[in-house]
């Protein structure tokens, strides 16, 4: 026996809005090399290139943003966004190969910089800021400016070295 169910629209738009974000949820990836920024970043044959690219997008919940094994780029790494409990924002590589690196070149702050932000898992990533002379340089860096306290910051295997200042 065969039923038809009617839904009305309303009750479909509530229904999607439900979704978990990780449903939702998009991969960006990021090639130093073969990337080009004017991709959409959402395969790895149409990723983008540059820290620029990364650091204008506001990721949203559940979203990865995933770095080829063996890129290299120079300046900071600032995402924007904030995940959830439920639907971190991650970034970690893609491929196999050693981890990719960003080198800060002696930037003040950190080579990879996430503030007032919460709940990003940041993983295999090698990190270097040494360059100039100039003071509080730092490899990874969280920053809270007083907009009250911020959870779920996860650091996991990476390597960071060669941070000096």
């Amino acid at each position: 026996m065969n039923r038809a169910f009617n839904l009305s629209p309303s009750i479909v738009i509530g229904l999607l809005l439900a979704l978990p974000g990780a449903l939702r949820a998009a991969t960006y990836h990021v090639d130093s090399a073969e990337g080009n920024d004017a991709n959409p970043g959402t395969s790895p044959e149409q990723a983008w290139q540059s820290l620029e690219k990364i650091n204008t997008t506001t990721f949203e919940p559940g979203d990865r943003l995933v770095l080829k094994a063996g890129s290299t780029w120079t300046g900071r790494l600032h995402p924007k966004g904030s995940g959830t409990a439920r639907d971190r924002i991650v970034i970690d590589r893609y491929g196999e190969g050693p981890r990719p690196v960003i080198h800060g070149n002696g930037i003040a702050g950190g080579a990879v910089l996430l503030q007032n932000q919460q709940y990003w898992s940041i993983r295999h990533l090698e990190v270097t800021n040494n360059g100039s002379k100039e003071p509080r340089k730092a490899g990874i860096l969280i920053r809270n400016h007083s907009v009250g306290t911020l959870c779920g910051i996860e650091v996991t295997d990476c390597f960071i070295h060669d941070v000096v200042g």
